[in-house]
């Protein structure tokens, strides 16, 4: 029943809006609420009275019943220990769900999310309870979840682990809790075939090494296996022998006998008969013993995981042969003796071979030992007897000394010729093979001669013929020796009689000439021997060209007995030498400086300069300084003329006068190029110039050839660059600078409006270049010089790539594709709009976003769904939907269908952080065409504020807390403070209050003045933004 009053009234009549609401009396006010409705209603009361009619509205709320719960996710069969799961259940016009489990050692789940923590132990049948609130009334709904048991681990329980190759079936077997079954298998699959059910492993003969038994287990929730590593260990092999000498010598090294043994793990050795010697067992190095001789067996015994088996080994152990004696043989013989028999013995020996060395002394029989002495040998020789038997070779050598005969006697010294009176005269024979030798003369007259030293004293009266005889005695034999000796008078003392004793330096032939009494000849010399050559019978005396000083002619003159000489010095004079230049360049610059030219002269007393032609400067005679002449290029000669006492010399000097290399000139090349333009070939010029060099600054401009001065443009250089050429000649060095203003390749950015509506313009946009000349072309041969044009009506044939291509001094863009999509938007025009429940929220506070889609049609939408994800300065709470499902954790409502005109609405509670961003975008999407793309996407901006009352503050003077102060509260200017004290009393009044109080009172009588106590005092705070007032308590400490 509602009831209003007016004043003066003498009626009052109600209504209510919508008429959908319900029937109200319109006189008693008694409102009969329609079961259907909800939503707000408008109770109108209209009072008349004598003077005029005023009404009233009554805005009434009817909340709508809340709806049956009905779970819309989770699922209700899991596995022990499944991952956490999220329950949902929906409830039309429920404000809140909340979640629930039993029993309660099935986990714990979350009231707000229903995300279900479950615990590991548990397993059998959980029930999960969503209950919805609402505004008017409470719903829930049961959902029942089988929690079934994990598969347990498999545990292997009978079967062996080491086994022999080939082995009898082994029975393998597992055990799992909860399992419904359990299968065998084996790997490698060669290890032989398991039965999968009853795990009975039927080995396979060829078989060996490691083998896995798997045994699976499989239960309602999962699977496990364990793996059984079974070790099949192989048979042992034949053993056999790889290393060791079947026959050896008696007291051999040390010998090591190997053997092999597949699958073997160890092998011993040992030998019979014991007397053979000891054998190490591991290595089988076999030591033999000194005294043994015969056949020995060697034994190889290999010992595996399954089995073992032997080998034996048979050696010859032979005896050594004895050393080599010789019994007969003469140790001295002489020079051609007759044959000697040689003989020698050895124990154990099967032959004895004989030999003999030098190979000059002779030949032996090698069986029989005869020696046949070659006739010319002596010396020493050695016979050697090698015996040789079973087991090794002995020998022994045999000296033997061959003495040689004595030789003929021969005089090596003593003149044959000498004069009267002579001076003692040694005379000296030999004989090969000789001992001794004794000397005699003949007629006694002559004189006395010593028999051992051969030394005669000539009697001084004593001239003619004499006879001396050496007789020479040796081992084999005796010679003898005579020799005739004349003895002569002296010759006369020798003197010169005709010769020039001065001359020049390569003078003509002088005939020098001298006399002696007693001489038979007279022969001449001259020295030194460089002087030249004297012809020593007639004395003409050729002097050598080169030779100048004093030189010394020589006349021997000999007689019957004795020679006399006699010397005669001769002057020569040295001639002029060769003149050579010594100093001067030979090849110089026009115009260059003064230059001096040296020569030198052996034997020159002065040297005058002189220069042809005349015309290329002029030359200091004396000092051959040249002052050249500053026009004249080409050949000059200098001439050096040499003065001595025997004459004259000159020599010329050839000089070559280079000109000056001229300027350098560009003659071809580019100034202006494209960025990465093909190779430029730049030339250069420059007269006298023998070679042109290139080179570019800066070097990132690129390469070129410092020859050819091709130019190879780098691909990412644009700017200016210097291109260098340097020329140089015989004379000098220019060069010349040329500027290359290389422009940069124009960048162009394509870009376009696509997706375009039939009908709607298309719409190219280049990027601005400066200067640049622009070129679209596209489908159906258009084309376009415009920089953004536009087609006015866009058709499906306008649809393709259009190309956008840019030139800035005549330098080409790279070209730019864009693709123009055209499509028939005939479909629904989805839009979204997102609010919030306060612009201005403050931190560690709710927000309320609500986000409304809508399909404005013409067509009805499927695939419907809006992105909205929350930016890191939120924290997501809570979410309802009107139709779909929210993900929080992917950010996306998935609504599906709406048909046109329909709206559908999700808000979403978050926690407003303190830091992060806050802008936040819902976009939505649809499977038709949307030919409006303006409305997809809604963006908010709320701008958080940071809000806190203190609980306390101390207003001491000590400049901390001294005032107040609520954070943020200048975000609410219409604000309004009370401050009472413990009794109620108004202490503190301010608005707006702006974080002034200091504990003092404002209000009232104060009694010790306006400072408030020490105590908790209580306030009122009304920010006056529409929020409920703020209440609280402060404690004012001092």
């Amino acid at each position: 029943t509602y009831t209003a009053t007016a004043l003066n009234s003498t009626s009052i009549t109600y209504s209510v809006l919508p008429v959908t609401a319900g029937v109200i009396n319109p006189i008693t006010g008694v409102m009969n609420w329609d079961a259907a409705f909800s939503g707000t209603a408008t109770i109108t009361a209209t009072s008349t009275g004598l003077c005029g009619t005023t009404s009233t509205d009554l805005l009434v709320t009817v909340n709508p019943s809340t709806g049956p719960t009905i779970f819309t996710a989770g699922a209700t069969t899991l596995c022990q220990d499944a991952p956490d799961e999220t329950y949902t259940a929906t409830a039309t016009n429920s404000t809140s769900i909340t979640y629930s489990v039993l029993p309660v050692t099935a986990g714990v789940i979350n009231p707000t999310t229903g995300v279900m923590n479950w615990d590991a132990a548990f397993s059998g049948t959980a029930t999960i309870t969503a209950t919805s609130t609402g505004l008017c009334g409470t719903t829930s709904a049961d959902l029942l979840v089988t929690v079934n048991p994990s598969t347990g681990p498999t545990i292997f329980t009978a079967g062996a682990t080491t086994l022999c190759q080939d082995s009898p079936d082994e029975t393998y077997t597992a055990t799992a809790l909860n399992s419904t079954s359990i299968t065998y298998s084996v790997l490698p699959v060669t290890a032989g075939v398991i039965n999968p059910t009853t795990g009975v492993m039927n080995w396979d003969a060829d078989f060996s090494g490691s083998a896995t038994i798997t045994a699976t287990s499989t239960g309602l929730c999962g699977t496990t296996s364990a793996d059984l590593l079974v070790t099949v260990n192989p048979s042992t092999g034949p053993t056999i022998f790889i290393a060791g000498a079947t026959t050896l010598c008696q007291d051999a090294p040390d010998e090591t006998y190997t053997a092999i043994a597949t699958n073997s793990t160890s092998i011993t050795y040992s030998v019979l008969p014991v007397t053979a010697g000891v054998i190490n067992p591991t290595t089988g190095v076999m030591n033999w013993d000194a005294a043994f001789i015969g056949t020995a067996t060697i034994t190889a015994t290999s010992t595996g995981l399954c089995g073992t088996t032997s080998a034996n080994m048979v050696v010859t152990v032979n005896p050594y042969t004895g050393p080599t004696i010789f019994t007969a043989g003469a140790t001295t013989v002489c020079q051609d003796a007759p044959d000697e028999t040689y003989t020698a013995i050895a124990t154990n020996s099967t032959s004895i071979i004989y030999t003999v060395l030098p190979l000059t002394a002779g030949v032996i029989n090698p069986i029989t030992g005869i020696m046949n002495w070659e006739a010319d040998f002596i010396g020493i020789a050695t016979i050697t007897a090698t015996s040789t038997g079973l087991c090794g070779t002995t020998s022994a050598d045999l000296l033997v000394t061959v003495n040689p005969s004595t030789g003929p006697t021969i005089f090596t010294s003593g003149a044959t010729t000498v004069c009267q009176d002579a001076s003692d005269e040694t005379y000296t024979a030999t004989a090969t093979n000789s001992t001794s030798t004794t000397y005699s003369v003949l007629p006694v007259t002559a004189g006395v001669i010593n028999p051992i030293t051969g030394v005669m004293n000539w009697d001084a009266d004593f001239s003619g013929m004499a006879t001396i005889t050496a007789t020479s005695t040796g081992l084999c034999g005796t010679t003898s020796a005579d020799l005739s000796v004349t003895v002569s008078p002296s010759a006369g003392p020798t003197i010169f009689t005709t010769g020039a004793t001065t001359v020049c330096q390569d003078a003509p032939d002088e005939t020098y000439t001298a006399t002696a009494t007693n001489s038979t000849s007279i022969t001449y010399s001259v020295l030194p021997v460089t002087a030249g050559v004297i012809n020593p019978i007639t004395g003409v005396m050729n002097w050598d060209a080169d030779f100048s000083g004093t030189a010394t002619i020589m006349a021997t003159s000999t007689g019957l007995c004795g020679t006399t000489s006699a010397d005669l010095l001769v002057t020569v004079n040295p001639s002029t030498g060769v003149t050579i230049f010594i100093a001067g360049m030979t090849s110089i610059c026009q115009d260059a400086g003064d230059e001096t030219y040296s020569a030198t002269a052996a034997n020159s007393t002065s040297i005058i300069y002189s220069v042809l032609p005349v015309t290329a400067g002029v030359i200091n005679s004396t000092t051959g300084v040249m002052n050249w002449d500053a026009d004249y290029i080409g050949q000059v000669t200098i001439t050096a003329t040499s003065s001595g006492l025997c004459g004259t010399t000159s020599a010329d000097l050839l000089v070559t006068i280079s000109p000056s290399t001229g300027l350098t000139l560009f003659i071809a090349g580019a100034t202006s190029v494209c960025q990465d333009s093909g190779d430029e070939t730049y030339s250069a010029t420059a007269a006298n110039s023998t070679s042109i060099i290139y080179s570019v600054l800066p070097p990132t401009a690129g390469v070129i050839n410092s020859s050819t001065g091709v130019m190879n443009w780098d691909a990412a250089f644009s700017g200016t660059a210097t291109i260098t050429a340097t020329s140089t000649g015989l004379c000098g060095e220019t060069s010349a600078d040329r500027l290359v203003n290389v422009t940069p390749t124009p960048i162009a950015a394509a870009t376009g409006n696509s997706p375009v509506c039939e009908g709607s313009p298309i719409t190219l946009t280049a990027q601005t270049v400066v200067g640049g000349i622009y070129s679209w072309t596209g489908p159906n041969g258009y084309s376009s010089s415009d920089q953004n044009p536009e087609i006015l009506s866009a058709t499906i044939t306008d649809a393709g790539t259009y190309t956008l291509s840019v030139s800035v001094n005549g330098c080409s863009s790279v070209p730019s594709p864009v693709i123009i999509e055209v499509t028939n938007c005939a479909g629904s025009d989805l839009g979204v709009v997102k609010t919030a429940d306060n612009y201005f929220p403050l931190i560690g506070h709710t927000i309320v976003f609500t986000i409304i889609a809508t399909n404005y049609g013409p067509s009805d939408a499927t695939g419907v769904a809006i992105t909205e994800i929350l930016e890191n300065g939120y924290t997501y709470v809570s979410s309802t939907t009107t139709v779909g499902t929210y993900s929080a954790s992917s950010g996306v409502w998935t609504i599906g269908s709406m048909i046109s005109g329909a709206s559908e609405t999700l808000r979403i509670t978050a926690v407003v952080n303190s830091a992060g961003t806050y802008v936040n975008t819902a976009t939505i999407s649809g499977n038709e065409p949307d030919g409006n793309l303006a409305n997809n996407v809604s963006t908010i901006e709320p701008e958080p504020r940071d809000f806190f009352i203190p609980e306390g503050f101390s207003p001491n003077g000590d400049g901390t807390n001294d005032l107040f102060v609520i954070r943020g509260i200048l975000y609410y200017p219409d604000n309004n403070i009370i401050i009472f004290n413990r009794w109620g009393n108004k202490v503190f009044e301010a608005s707006p209050y702006q974080n002034t109080w200091d504990g003092k009172t404002t209000m009232g009588i104060s009694v010790g003045g306006d400072e408030l106590p020490v105590g908790t005092y209580f306030y009122l705070l009304d920010l006056d933004d529409g929020s409920e007032v703020i209440k609280g308590t402060i404690y004012l400490n001092r």
